[in-house]
């Protein structure tokens, strides 16, 4: 899926028991999705969650030489 105009976002993993907390600026666009893998079962193809991914990207608009700062927190 995607996300748009994002300051913050919290992620918790209850395997480990961790609390992630990613802060943008500027606030960015996220795309996030799983990965999983595809098995053949005994009855049918089975798809097991292996993990997440969540990509911050942005739309830069810079004029020749001008500078952007991103920030991840």
């Amino acid at each position: 899926g995607e996300i748009s105009d994002l300051k913050e976002i919290g992620m918790h993993d209850e395997h480990y028991g961790i609390n992630i907390t990613l802060e943008f600026n500027p606030h960015c666009c996220l795309w996030h999705f799983p990965i999983e893998t595809i098995s053949e079962g005994d009855a049918a193809y089975e798809r097991m969650y292996q993990q997440s991914v969540v990509f911050p990207h942005w739309k830069l608009n810079l004029k020749p030489k001008e500078k952007q700062t991103i920030t991840l927190k």
